[in-house]
Order: structure tokens, then sequence, then C-alpha cells
């Protein structure tokens, strides 16, 4: 379901366009769960971001405010343009990226690997998932968390979950297309 977002050029076909204020997808509920998974994609912003700027967002709180706490699952952007990940309370921080180039990311976890961060197909961190399990039930979001604010402004392209952690071959593979 969009939710003001625009479709806009993207890296690969068309992508998602947010202005940071409204704009988000709502994605379906219970697509995940903190057990094991990947979120990946393509993002682009020069923006500079007020506070935390959610890419993707999912918790078991449906007005959950975005911040990467124990039962939310988080791709975000500092108001400094650093990338973060964020897997139930988990935080793996990256390099700045809004550069106005695209960006592939990649943010795998699993309980045996722990949480892995990917930046253009590099591994750029690795941490112990050691956090709470939950099933995504409250609300799974691009663009915004569930409350109404540290919304993205930007473009997003190939967004894609998985139910696993997919290996660090596969995320190449996706960077390099």
């Amino acid at each position: 379901v969009y939710t003001k977002a625009t479709r806009v050029r993207g890296k690969l076909g068309n992508a998602v366009d947010f202005d940071g204020k409204t704009h988000n997808v709502k994605l379906p509920l219970g697509i995940g769960t903190t057990k094991a998974g990947t979120v990946a994609l393509w993002m682009k912003t020069d923006a500079q971001h007020g506070d935390v700027a959610n890419m993707f967002c999912t918790s078991t709180h449906a007005g959950s405010a975005g911040s990467g706490g124990e039962t939310e699952v988080n791709l975000v952007l500092s108001n400094r343009g650093i990338l973060s990940s964020c897997v139930a309370g988990v935080r793996i921080s990256a390099l700045k990226i809004d550069d106005g180039q695209w960006h592939h990311i990649a943010s795998t976890w699993d309980e045996e690997s722990g949480g892995t961060l990917y930046l253009d197909g590099q591994r750029v961190g690795n941490r112990p998932h050691n956090g709470p399990h939950f099933v995504w039930t409250g609300h799974v979001s691009l663009g915004k968390p569930g409350a109404l604010r540290r919304c993205y402004n930007g473009a997003l392209d190939e967004v894609r979950i998985y139910n696993r952690a997919i290996t660090a071959d596969e995320v190449k593979q996706l960077a390099a297309r």
C-alpha cells in the first residue's frame, strides 16, 4: 500500500521516492521474523535528515518510533548520513552514504552467524544476534516507522526480504546488478 510515495527512475527500472515527511509504503504483516532473515535494497539520497531516517522498519508495535529497540528490525540513516542496521536491539553502523549515488545495502541476521551489514556488496560490520525473537506483527514499512516521524527522504529500489540470511556471495550478486 503506497501512502503518497511516488515512482521515479531507479537503479533497475522504477524506484519509489519518499519525501521525508509522509511518504511510505506499508508491507504485509508477518512476512518476517528475527530468528533469521535479510533485507536488501538499493538506496539513493543526498538529503540531510534532521533525525534518524528509516528506510526499512518493522516492529511488534504499530506506533513504533523506529529507534532500533529490542522489538524492531531497521535500516536507517543517522542525521549525519551514516548507515545503520538494527536487529532486535543490536546495532551495526557503517559509512556516510548520503552522497546522491545509488548504494546497495543488505542486512542479514541469524542465531549462528549474528547480524551482518553489507554496503555495495562488501561486508562492513558483524555483531552477535542475541536479541529476543519476534514475528513482524505491528507494522512493516518502507520510508518511515509506525509513528509519523523519522521519515526517509530519498529513493529505494529493488527491495527484497528473505526469511533466511543470504550468503555473502548472494549479496555480491545483488550488488553487481
